[in-house]
């Protein structure tokens, strides 16, 4: 009889035993780091996107916040040019009403001088 001579075992590409009692085991041992390997790179992935997200967001707070303080002022401008509008408008009404008294007693001393008129060659 010829003597057995042991071989070493077939070792497929990942370095895992593809004959022998042993195959599924280093099957499952490589299947497991692909699957831990696919966790990470997801979690690096997730946690990435996150920062990102984040940064993105505290770039908006800032862009809102500064916007908000633009149209704060400029209604406050506006506010002022609308009180000084106010005032004007004021001014404006007291004329008016100087004029309005100043006519009603030129129409009453007129109406005076035209009953006298009348009286005059009525009489």
């Amino acid at each position: 009889m010829a003597p057995i001579v042991s071989r070493p075992p077939l070792r497929g590409r990942y370095g895992a035993v593809v004959a022998g009692p042993s195959h599924a085991l280093g099957n499952l041992m490589v299947m497991e780091a692909q699957a831990w390997t696919a966790i990470g790179l997801l979690a690096a992935t997730l946690l990435g996107t996150l920062f990102y997200l984040g940064q993105r967001i505290d770039g908006l707070g800032e862009r809102i916040d500064s916007l908000g303080a633009r149209l704060d002022a400029r209604i406050d401008s506006l506010a002022g040019d609308l009180r000084g509008q106010a005032s004007r408008i004021d001014a404006l009404g007291v004329r008016v009403e100087e004029q309005g008294t100043h006519l009603a007693d030129r129409i009453y001393e007129l109406s005076i001088r035209l009953d006298n008129h009348l009286r005059r060659h009525a009489g």
